[in-house]
């Protein structure tokens, strides 16, 4: 290990090399394994030519309280294999509970004397560097991981780099979170050897090929996030049917062209990828308690499935952006949990509440639903080739929050009892065949904050009232309509009925 540190005032002989030759300074380094808190940047980087140290991590806590007196001083490390650019102690350091101390992985991920390895961490709950950290290549992290004895750890949001090779085993690792990174290459087989992972996020990085089978031995694993990579192949079934735990599964924004049978999830998202043929048969009968089933932008084709309805507790249904046909299954009714609610689901298993999300269409826009998840209640339809009418089966789910039926063929008219779905706040039937009038009851809609009607054959005059006069400013959701008329469109006429005794004499 190599340890420089350095003040504006130090000059000559008040190099670190000296200050640790002075008596009164192993006195000072007695009893650390702790870092202080303290709002001073830390700094570490490569540097030749500085005297290499075995420190002993009892030294460093008084050590970092002696430097950090003084102002405008920095504290610089180093390891032969990284760096770790800016890095502030009060970011680096979190408050766990009043039961663990503080502890920070920064001190022991650098230590290489026996000393470190007999230090107490076993106490350790969490390391979470986020945003903060620079590695130069990825072997570093095989280092931090294999000092680290903490349940969880984040890592996420960084610039950590290179193939995910040979992670060393964490017997009490419960949380790996490396996303946001720049990993390459395959998924580790060395994953498979963490026997108690319960969450692992490896999403928005750059990782290729196909996932590990020997995941399939992660029995405690709940949770397999690895969103937005290179993956491709076929999402392999025995991902599912050999984890009984297993309950959130993202894969969305990959390359994968199949999708196995899978089980037991509530969580199924499969979205942005190259996934074609039928809606699988299997996914309403086997996962009949998914709460949210994802199969956004694919090339999924054919009618959509009516084993879908089976899904009772299902509280978001995405399959907009693929090439289904045929009508709008009246069994949609039967999605209880959009009737009547569920309880708060997610955080049951310890993690969802904090870091897992969906993205979802709503109001016009791609938005993120991450600690809200329980009170989302969404049906997206869109962008597909849909006919028939709009099922008024449809006004019986009330719990929506969300329905976007735009981009189809539907025709008909909007059903009257609109009115009824409440909690709307996002309502899209743009880029359709609808005839008929606007109905009145939509007025009604007291929480509705994005409406688009534009680019159908509605006629008559806009309603007007409560939220809709809100909306008034946009007569972009209305326009394409030419038999529509009223504010806010522009060439808005005033309707009126002639006198029947003129339209008498007329016909006289």
């Amino acid at each position: 290990m190599v340890l420089e540190f350095c003040c504006s005032r130090s000059s000559g002989d008040a190099s670190f090399s000296c200050f640790l030759r002075k008596s009164w300074t192993r006195y000072m380094l007695q009893s650390l394994y702790e870092l202080p808190r303290s709002r001073e940047e830390v700094k570490m980087f490569r540097r030749s030519g500085m005297q290499n140290l075995t420190l002993n991590v009892r030294w460093v806590r008084r050590l970092l309280e002696k430097i950090l007196e003084k102002k405008n001083c920095n504290f610089i490390i180093e390891c032969p294999k990284f760096h770790i650019i800016q890095i502030s102690l009060m970011e680096v350091l979190r408050e766990i509970t009043a039961k663990y101390r503080e502890r920070a992985l920064l001190v022991p991920q650098y230590a290489g004397d026996e000393d470190m390895r007999r230090t107490r961490y076993h106490d350790m709950l969490r390391v979470n560097i986020r945003e903060h950290v620079s590695f130069s290549a990825c072997p570093t992290l095989d280092s931090m991981i294999a000092w680290a004895r903490e349940r969880e750890i984040d890592l996420s949001h960084n610039k950590l780099s290179g193939p995910l090779t040979n992670l060393p085993k964490i017997e009490i690792g419960q949380t790996l979170i490396l996303a946001n990174n720049i990993f390459n290459e395959s998924i580790p087989k060395s994953l498979c050897r963490w026997t108690y992972l319960e969450y692992l996020d490896l999403s928005r990085n750059r990782l290729t090929g196909k996932i590990p089978k020997c995941l399939q031995n992660l029995q405690e694993l709940g949770a397999m996030i690895f969103s937005s990579n290179l993956l491709s192949g076929v999402i392999p079934s025995y991902i599912a049917l050999s984890h009984s735990s297993l309950h959130w599964l993202k894969l969305d924004d990959n390359n994968f062209i199949g999708l196995g049978n899978l089980r037991d999830l509530r969580v199924l998202d499969v979205g942005d990828n190259q996934l074609f043929g039928k809606i699988p048969h299997w996914i309403g009968e086997n996962l009949t308690s998914l709460i949210v089933v994802r199969l956004h932008k694919n090339n999924f084709k054919g009618e959509i499935s009516e084993s879908l309805c089976k899904m009772s507790n299902l509280q978001i249904l995405d399959v907009a952006y693929n090439n289904l046909t045929g009508i709008i299954p009246h069994c949609l009714k039967e999605l209880n949990a959009m009737v009547i609610g569920v309880e708060k689901w997610y955080d049951s298993y310890g993690w969802g509440d904090s870091n897992e999300n969906v993205i979802q269409v709503m109001k016009g826009v791609d938005l993120v639903y991450t600690r809200i998840l329980d009170i989302v209640y969404n049906m997206d339809l869109s962008s597909n080739k849909l006919i028939g009418e709009i099922p008024v089966e449809l006004i019986a789910l009330s719990m929506l929050v969300g329905l976007n039926l735009s981009n189809n063929h539907l025709s008909g008219n909007i059903p009257d009892t609109i009115g009824n779905l409440t909690t709307l706040f996002s309502l899209d039937f743009s880029n359709n065949e609808l005839t008929g009038m606007i109905p009145s009851s939509m007025a009604a809609l007291m929480f509705l904050s994005h409406l688009n009607l534009s680019h159908n054959n509605l006629s008559g005059r806009i309603p007007t009232g409560h939220q809709l006069q809100i909306l008034i400013g946009d007569p972009s959701i209305y326009t394409g309509n030419r038999d529509l008329c009223g504010p806010p469109l522009p060439n808005s006429l005033l309707i009126s009925s002639r006198p029947n005794n003129i339209s008498s004499q007329e016909e006289t």
